[in-house]
């Protein structure tokens, strides 16, 4: 009589950075969209410190 389950450990169940170092090319991927995400807000941030001492002037 079998009292437990065999527990079967998926790399998709995961979490995505959990499974990072299985697959290089998703990897890849995901490290650049951080980095174009990151870029997009610093260049926000900075239009926004422009508006903000353009505006106190």
């Amino acid at each position: 009589m079998r009292i437990r389950r065999n527990l079967n450990v998926k790399v998709g169940e995961k979490r995505w950075l959990a499974a990072l170092h299985k697959e290089p090319l998703y990897r890849t991927r995901q490290i650049q969209a951080i980095c174009y995400a990151s870029l997009l807000l610093n260049v926000f941030m900075i239009i926004c410190w422009v508006f903000v001492y353009l505006a106190g002037r």
